[in-house]
């Protein structure tokens, strides 16, 4: 991962794996839980679990690679596609351990015997797995949907009235999403005619040599009034200075605590943009200074602000923002992941005020890991900006 100093990248890489361990244990035991102890389903059930757990290190490892041959496509595609089944096995199981607790406690209180229940509910995850994993995955596969969201903005003058905004975020393209898939994407986002275009990064998964290809079909995407990215979390593992530098030569205003002023006639409208929240603690990285991006805008204008992640509203308080465009949260993308988004990020998808800065999370286009989306279908919003 390019420019994270090595000791996080350690203390990052033994976290994961020691919850990645937790998780493939409580998995092999719940697995097993309905078999003989020792007999050969259940060490071919440890067996398989302990390759998927290799396969799934390797492929977060292999997934880098510049130009990956046939078999490392395979390894990577195959550990995050088991990334996404170990979580669901986790989710269900914890789900089935308190259906029990309930059956249990109807039972000691109606003093009656439903242990029979308890078989059934111990494998019945098994059942919901294989077809919760099918309908993530055709979630996750199907093109993003997109839809207009009316916004409405105090100081916006009638100039820019129903102006429309393509907000792009979180596209991941890499091991999974190619070229095809981005094709598509901005096919049908041009089809929705927009004035402006933004992304608010984690672009890809990967570096330039290996998905310039891929990306390619940005270079034709374009808003009338511009096209603006920011970078996200993403971009500082795959390479931050080469990704901006290549975002401009495809004709992509990369703002980097920096802004635009737009015109129409005599009104003004401010896109302004800074780095990712982490990116201060990457090599190579700038650390975000939403004061620098904003210094010296008169204060009738309105300001629409791309940060990566929600949170960063925190730091534009006090700024006059009009609207901040975030995306990172995946709006939780395989429930109830949902849940755990709410203890890192302020808000987990639409729109919500925090503090003075109103503030619109895309669910983002693509996904990160598992090619998996439960509960949060993917999105572009086309943002259409109202007077009000």
């Amino acid at each position: 991962m390019q420019g994270i100093p090595w000791f996080r990248l350690v203390i990052f890489l033994v976290v994961v794996n020691v919850i990645s361990l937790s998780v493939h244990a409580f998995a092999g035991f719940r697995l097993t839980s309905v078999m003989p102890p020792g007999s050969v389903g259940a060490r071919s059930v440890w067996i398989l679990l302990g390759l998927l757990f290799l396969t799934l290190n390797a492929g977060m490892f292999l997934s880098r690679m510049a130009h990956p041959p046939l078999w490392a496509r395979t390894v990577t595609v195959t550990g995050f596609v088991w990334m996404g089944v170990v979580f669901l096995i986790l989710s269900t199981g914890f789900g089935a351990d308190l259906l029990s607790g309930v059956i249990r406690f109807i039972g000691w209180l109606s003093g009656r015997d439903f242990s029979s229940l308890l078989w059934w509910n111990r494998v019945g995850f098994l059942l919901v797995v294989p077809f919760a994993t099918l309908y993530g995955t055709f979630q996750a596969l199907r093109p993003p949907q997109i839809h207009e969201v009316e916004i409405r903005i105090p100081n916006l003058a009638k100039e820019w009235e129903g102006v429309r905004i393509a907000h792009l975020t979180d596209t991941h393209v890499g091991p999974i999403l190619g070229r095809s898939w981005v094709e598509d994407l901005v096919r049908r986002v041009d089809s929705a005619k927009p004035d402006i275009v933004v992304h608010t990064g984690d672009l890809v998964d990967g570096s330039v040599e290996s998905l310039r290809d891929a990306l390619e079909p940005l270079s034709r995407l374009r808003g009338r009034e511009g096209t603006f990215f920011v970078t996200g979390n993403h971009e500082g593992y795959s390479g931050i200075k080469p990704w901006s530098q290549q975002m401009r030569l495809w004709g992509w205003d990369v703002l980097a605590n920096e802004r635009r002023i737009l015109s129409r006639k005599d009104a003004q409208l401010v896109m302004a943009g800074v780095t990712d929240a982490h990116e201060g603690g990457i090599r190579g990285g700038l650390a975000p200074d939403v004061g620098s991006a904003l210094a010296g805008i008169p204060p009738d204008v309105p300001v629409i602000l791309l940060a990566h992640q929600p949170k960063q509203a925190i730091q534009a308080q006090g700024h006059r923002v009009s609207l901040q465009l975030s995306g990172h949260t995946h709006g939780g993308q395989i429930w109830p992941f949902h849940y755990l988004v709410r203890l890192q990020q302020p808000m987990n998808a639409g729109l919500e005020r925090i503090g003075d800065v109103l503030v619109f999370t895309s669910r983002g286009a693509g996904f990160w890991g598992p090619p998996l989306r439960i509960g949060s279908p993917a999105e572009v919003p086309i943002l259409v900006l109202r007077k009000g």
